[in-house]
């Protein structure tokens, strides 16, 4: 059975794996879907996903704090847009990613993550 634990366990040894100068980086563990592009200068979470009946488990917190723990150990700044699209409001996502360290960077939801010991 999938814990956040676990979840997390193995998307940090994915994106261990993963190499920056591969442009994408995708993966899905019992439908927790995660893509992430690396432009050279920042990695962008373009999608970020939890099936409805796994909801308030800790799955996105498991994934987002494995991007996160990642992007420090790499020194990469992470960017992301609070999107709507899936029916989620954008206020509770901001709240939901800015528990993960990331601050508004525009007024349309997009939002920014400098690894720790990084200047803005």
């Amino acid at each position: 059975m999938l814990t956040a634990t676990n979840l997390h366990t193995r998307i940090a040894a994915e994106l261990d794996q993963w190499g920056r100068g591969e442009y994408e980086f995708d993966v899905t563990i019992d439908g927790c879907e995660l893509r992430i592009a690396d432009d050279g200068l920042a990695c962008h979470v373009e999608h970020i996903a939890v099936p409805g009946s796994a909801e308030g488990r800790g799955y996105g917190s498991a994934m987002l704090s494995a991007v996160t723990a990642w992007a420090d150990r790499e020194q990469v700044t992470v960017r992301l847009h609070a999107s709507e699209e899936f029916g989620t409001d954008r206020a509770a996502l901001a709240r939901f990613y800015a528990r993960h360290g990331f601050v508004p960077a525009n007024r349309i939801g997009g939002m920014v993550r400098h690894p720790h010991g990084q200047e803005n």
